[in-house]
C-alpha cells in the first residue's frame, strides 16, 4: 500500500490593485471623519469649560453664605499653561476669599480650561470682562516663579447676590481659540460656542448653546 500524498493548499493573497483600493478607502474615510472628531473634541472642551465656570460660581456662592463674607471668582488671562502674560486670552479661573482688610486669599487651586477653550475677551461676547472688577493677581507658574496675571472678577455676597451692577446683562462666551476671526473683529461668535449668563441680583447662571 502506497503512502497517501498530501498536496499543500494554495493560499491566494491580495493583489497590489486590491491593496491600493483598500488603502484609498481608508484614506477617504479618515479624511471625512477627522474634521468630525476634531469638532466633537472642541465641543466637549467647550462643554467642560462651561461646567468648570458654573461649578466655581456655585461653590463661591456657597462659601459666601457659609462664611458670611464676599468670595470672588477671578477669570485669569494668560498665554499658555504655566506662561502667564498680559496679552492673551482668558483661559483659567480661581476662587478667592475677600478678607476684612480687602486682601484676597486663594481658596481652590487655579483651574485651567481644557484644551484650547477660552473666554472671548471682546465686550460684545463677554460683557463681564468689562463690568467685573479688574486687577492683577500673583500666580506661581509651573517653573516656580511668582508672576502677575490680569483678571476680571465677579464677587458673591452672603445674600447670594453679586457685586455686579444691577440692571445689566452679564455674560461670558466660551469657544475654541482656533476660530479663524480675531476676537475684536468677529461680530458673531463661531458656530460652536457657549454663553453663560449671570444674574446680578441672585448670582444664578444660565447656559446657552447653539443647536449644532
Amino acid at each position: 500500500m502506497q503512502p497517501r500524498k498530501y498536496y499543500p493548499i494554495a493560499r491566494q493573497g491580495f493583489s497590489l490593485v486590491e491593496l491600493l483600493v483598500v488603502l484609498a478607502f481608508i484614506a477617504t474615510a479618515a479624511a471625512i471623519l477627522t474634521p468630525s472628531v476634531a469638532d466633537s473634541r472642541k465641543g466637549l472642551e467647550i462643554t467642560n469649560t462651561t461646567d468648570i465656570i458654573s461649578d466655581s460660581i456655585r461653590r463661591a456662592r456657597q462659601y459666601a453664605r457659609a462664611e458670611n463674607r464676599v468670595f470672588e471668582v477671578r477669570f485669569l488671562r494668560y498665554g499658555s499653561p504655566g506662561n502667564f502674560t498680559k496679552d492673551n486670552n482668558f483661559r483659567a479661573l480661581g476662587t478667592y476669599r475677600i478678607l476684612p482688610d480687602g486682601s484676597a486669599q486663594q481658596v481652590d487651586k487655579i483651574e485651567a480650561f481644557p484644551g484650547l477653550a477660552i473666554i472671548g475677551a471682546s465686550p460684545k461676547h463677554s460683557s463681564l470682562i468689562v463690568s467685573g472688577r479688574r486687577g492683577e493677581v500673583a500666580i506661581r507658574n509651573v517653573t516656580g516663579y511668582i508672576i502677575k496675571a490680569p483678571y476680571a472678577a465677579v464677587g458673591f455676597l452672603p445674600s447670594g447676590g453679586t457685586t455686579l451692577p444691577a440692571g445689566r446683562k452679564h455674560y461670558l462666551t466660551v469657544w475654541d481659540e482656533t476660530h479663524a476671526l480675531p476676537l475684536e473683529e468677529s461680530e458673531l461668535p463661531p458656530p460652536n460656542f457657549a454663553t453663560i449668563q449671570i444674574d446680578a441680583l441672585t448670582g444664578g447662571t444660565q447656559i446657552f448653546r447653539p443647536e449644532l
